[in-house]
């Protein structure tokens, strides 16, 4: 499930192709973190409609001013029909693609976008998508 984050000058990924997620509030977990985000920019309940099979290897970089930030990415099954609502602030446009297809040979790539380092995304739809 992808989305295409809503165009905000402002917002340094709008306009990108990736998956739902934002900043962690307080002392939420991780899991509590993805679930409000995807409710709020979605409105998928994960709590409700899925669940979690596992978690990928977190990535540590540097944001512009120079503090840490983790990127994680907790992976989940839906576990039947979902309604989604997107958030027009934040999400322009969502869609799904098979998993089937980022396993194959050249589907995930590093590219270095904006940053100073090459990231890792995926390559779909004609494009790289970002911070997948």
């Amino acid at each position: 499930f992808f989305i295409l984050r809503a165009i905000n000058p402002t917002d340094r990924w709008g306009g990108q192709v990736g998956f739902p997620g934002g900043r962690r509030q307080g002392d939420e977990s991780d899991e509590e973190t993805v679930c409000r985000e995807v409710q709020e920019e979605v409105g998928i309940n994960l709590r409700r409609s899925a669940a979690l099979l596992g978690r990928l290897n977190d990535l540590q970089l540097k944001g512009k001013q120079g503090q840490a930030l983790v990127v994680c990415c907790l992976v989940y099954h839906l576990t039947g029909p979902v309604q989604y609502t997107l958030d027009p602030k934040e999400v322009g446009a969502c869609g799904w693609a098979p998993v089937s297809h980022f396993m194959q040979k050249g589907a995930v790539v590093w590219h270095a976008f904006e940053a100073p380092v090459a990231l890792p995304a995926l390559r779909a739809f004609g494009k790289v998508t970002g911070l997948t």
